[in-house]
């Protein structure tokens, strides 16, 4: 039984992401993204067309918590570049 392909499982669910999102926002609805986002998957995700808002606290602490506040902060700033 062969396992799951992960880079293309990801590949799916951003493009049924992006898709729910341009749905969306063509109902009127807004798009915001939190739980579970990370330095890992923070730049894959925001390539989601029309996002909003991205809530990184959570991690942005624990991350903060390792590397320090400057290293964290910095880090995630290139993440989202």
């Amino acid at each position: 039984m062969g396992g799951i392909n992960l880079p293309t499982a990801e590949k799916w669910l951003l493009s049924l992401l992006s898709l729910l999102s341009l749905l969306s926002q063509e109902i009127g609805l807004g798009v915001n993204a939190g739980h579970d986002l990370n330095l890992g998957n923070l730049s894959s995700f925001c390539t989601i067309p029309n996002i909003l808002e991205v809530s990184i606290g959570h991690a942005l602490v624990s991350d903060a918590l390792k590397l320090g506040l400057t290293s964290a902060v910095r880090s995630y700033l290139r993440a989202l570049e």
